[in-house]
């Protein structure tokens, strides 16, 4: 049996959310998945590929993007601004399964003008921070410095060139590591952003200022490169169709040529050509093959202190490039006349202004994504364009605006869609359609308070992927927050929450006009989980599952009270894995795929354990220990076939995927917004259920629940009182006075009629409130 690290042509999967953020669910280094095991036991195989689900980095001006897999199915991207003054972003993807680029719109003017394109390939960037952080952490290593070190967006290698003679010198947020001749290399520290994106902003006012158009002056020092280490160089292309040319005339606000770039592409196939066109003094020319294209671009515009002032987007969905001879197109930007707005029933302040153009080209198999995100009070305004002719597109507006007095607590989060961009981009919430959601966030005493909800449609058809994005009001948790939710047909609403310790995601939910939900976040005991998974429009990895001679054995690292919600934790996660009793694999991280397990009768027990190393900024749920015992059965069960739409990660073709019958826990404990408990008597309900998928999964009845608690660190256990039944469990022990201030380790194992068992054992899994001080 040989143990694997799941890759999927490169892509990530999000069904195992499992350890999710660069560093923090590190790859093992070549050998170190290797385990001691009996004669005959199954070996690891040394490969460095990790088996892991997203990955968060940190752009050169630091906006944080989290790439989100969801099998083989688009990603989606959560983008946090780097904080307030902070323009956004554009990004856009040339066809699906295309490389996806977040480019911050101050980056602009200098793209391919000393910043090279690599330093915003979120996709490359998000594989090459999985692939690199095994090398961050081993077992051996101060755990509390590897989790420092695992936070999203560890440092990025740069290469540098400069202007030959010139003695290279550090650009804001570049630390060089060397120096030959007019080249260096160097990373990029993401704590470094601001003092980046500020520098950026200053070269672009003073071009302003004197007259010249933005990115007209050289970067730093004679910079002329800046680029990734290691990033791939364009590959040669060989024409498979004759070539015409596209001439591209752009035209800004002010009616002078304008500099940029525009994306081109075949809306008969877009296998046949999409491209980015760059475009200097006001012309760009492209050879293309005849057919029809959609053109697209933007048109931001900066004041004399760097901020931007205006921002147009204009996209052309019909341009005829016939066989014969070449064709012309003129971007304009005065051609941009709709403006965009939003009203809102209750006074709110507009944080985020997002259009994506989702371009489906003929055979409605691949499609362009370009969207722009900005948190800027800018201008903002498109060309309107009819529905095309050929292909469909999908415009779509959304908007995030705060309460105009925060000590009100509320947010609009809304979505529009439409088949053509229409003349009329006034929007308004409809109190209808609105959907109120509250949302309570807990919080560990001890961490950072800052936090973001990012939030946003899930849309399956889009191709390019679809994005959450965080304003740049951020939360102090706790908190509570009402959310005043409306998006369009054929969408539910996706959110996550991103803080200090790490991220949790929730199912893409349905919220229904005129009705009102409660949402809890970060509510503990914390706790790795296989999580519940209702719906079908995610295409998920399944955790735990068989197929043929192959096991996916894994967890999600981050749970908390709300059973669908799942994610990562920064905390270093080791697994061990047995077979018929036999070690097959001891990982980094939190999952691994063995391959010549039985196809029959088997028994797996999975053990994870997280830890904080002592961090200060961990107080609870510091350790955490989950011993899974799940048999697979002899003969499939059919109820437990895991659903078309779900991804079976290294399943050999055709080969049907089993989902395991594995016990998952969840916890609802009654304490405050804090984790903290201030009553005698305490209560928890225990929700335990086995692992499915669409409702496909075991049904086994649970036999067995029990919950001990103890305030000594574990010398002594102190049995709780258990009710209930059918999964369903109510448990009650006492608080004893002396554990003031303390906070008790809970321990709870389940089992069920096939013989499977969990025990999940959790450090620290709430806090005992201190004892009232008397005053005099």
């Amino acid at each position: 049996m040989t143990i694997l690290r799941r890759t999927t042509r490169g892509r990530t999967s999000r069904g195992l959310l499992v350890g999710l953020v660069a560093a923090a669910t590190a790859a093992a280094l070549p050998g170190a998945a290797s385990a001691d095991a009996a004669p005959g036991a199954p070996a690891a195989e040394a490969r460095s590929t990790a088996v892991v689900d997203a990955a968060s980095v940190t752009l050169v001006t630091g906006q944080k993007v989290t790439v989100v897999g969801h099998g083989s199915g688009p990603a989606s991207y959560l983008l946090q601004p780097a904080g307030p003054g902070d323009d956004g972003v554009v990004s856009w993807q040339l066809g699906a399964g295309a490389d996806h680029y977040v480019v911050p719109i101050d980056a602009l003017p200098f793209l391919g003008k000393g910043l090279d394109a690599s330093l915003f390939d979120v996709t490359a960037l998000a594989r090459d921070a999985r692939s690199a952080g095994g090398a961050a952490q081993t077992r051996t290593q101060n755990p509390v410095a590897a989790r420092l070190d695992a936070r999203p967006g560890a440092r990025i290698p740069v290469t540098l060139a400069f202007t030959a003679g010139t003695t290279p010198t550090a650009p804001p947020g570049v630390t060089l590591t060397s120096v030959t001749g007019s080249s260096a290399q160097g990373y990029l520290d993401p704590g470094s952003g601001a003092s980046f994106a500020r520098a950026l902003r200053q070269r672009i006012g003073a071009d302003v200022a004197a007259g010249r158009k933005p990115g007209s002056t050289p970067l730093f020092g004679g910079l002329t490169s800046l680029a990734v280490a290691g990033a791939a160089t364009a590959a040669t292309v060989t024409p498979h169709y004759p070539l015409h040319i596209l001439q591209l005339t752009a035209t800004d606000a002010l009616g002078a040529p304008a500099d940029g770039d525009a994306i081109v592409l075949n809306n008969d196939a877009i296998a046949r050509e999409a491209a980015d066109v760059p475009i200097v003094g006001g012309v760009g020319r492209v050879a293309v093959p005849a057919g029809d294209y959609t053109v697209a671009t933007i048109f931001p515009a900066w004041d004399a202190e760097g901020s931007l002032t205006d921002l147009r987007e204009v996209t052309q969905l019909d341009v005829t490039v016939p066989d014969t001879g070449a064709a012309a197109v003129d971007l304009d930007a005065r051609t941009a006349t709709a403006s965009v707005s939003l009203h809102t029933p209750r006074p709110s302040t507009r944080e985020v202004t997002a259009l994506d153009v989702e371009r489906f080209d003929a055979t409605a198999r691949s499609a362009f994504g370009l969207g722009v995100e900005t948190w800027s009070d800018a201008a903002f305004a498109v060309s309107p364009a009819a529905a095309p002719s050929v292909g469909r597109v999908q415009f779509r507006a959304r908007f995030d605006t705060v309460a105009t007095d925060p000590a009100d607590a509320y947010r609009y989060d809304l979505a529009f869609s439409a088949d053509h961009i229409d003349a009329d981009q006034a929007y308004s919430a409809d109190p209808r359609l609105l959907a109120t959601v509250h949302h309570r966030f807990s919080a560990d005493p001890a961490a950072d308070p800052g936090a973001s909800l990012l939030a946003g449609p899930f849309d399956s058809g889009y191709l390019s992927g679809t994005e959450e994005v965080s304003g740049y009001t951020f939360l102090t948790l706790p908190q509570r927050l009402t959310e005043y939710v409306q998006t369009y047909p054929g969408s539910t609403w996706s959110e996550s929450v991103s803080d200090s310790t790490g991220m949790v995601h929730g199912e893409p939910r349905a919220f229904a006009g005129g009705a009102t939900y409660d949402i809890d976040w970060l509510h503990g005991p914390l706790a790795p989980t296989l999580g519940v998974h209702h719906t079908d429009e995610y295409d998920y990895t399944c955790l735990m599952c068989t197929a043929g001679p192959v096991a996916l054995l894994g967890y999600e690292t981050l749970g908390d009270s709300t059973p669908d919600h799942l994610g990562f934790s920064f905390l270093p996660p080791a697994l061990t894995v047995y077979v018929n009793g036999q070690l097959a694999a001891e990982n980094d991280y939190p999952s691994a795929v063995l391959t010549g397990v039985p196809t029959g009768a088997a028994t797996y027990r999975v053990v994870l354990t997280t830890d904080s190393g002592g961090d200060p900024g961990v107080s609870q749920s510091t350790h955490t220990v989950t011993d899974l015992t799940v048999h697979s059965p002899a003969v499939p069960d059919p109820g437990s076939t895991l659903p078309p739409s779900q991804a079976c990660g290294g399943a050999p073709d055709g080969t049907p995927c089993q989902i395991l019958p594995a016990l998952n826990l969840s916890y609802d404990l009654a304490t405050d917004p804090t984790n903290t408990s201030s009553s005698p008597v305490q209560a928890m309900a225990v929700t335990v259920g086995h692992l499915s998928y669409d409702g496909r999964g075991s049904t086994a009845p649970i036999t067995s629940l029990a919950v001990r608690v103890s305030f000594d660190g574990g010398t002594t256990w102190h049995r709780a009182a258990v009710s209930g039944a059918h999964g369903h469990y109510a448990a009650l022990w006492d608080n004893p006075a002396s554990a003031a201030g303390t906070s008790p380790m809970l321990q709870v194992t389940a089992k069920d009629a096939l013989g499977g068992s969990v025990t999940q054992t959790v450090t620290d899994a709430y806090t005992v409130a201190a004892a009232p001080e008397h005053g005099h």
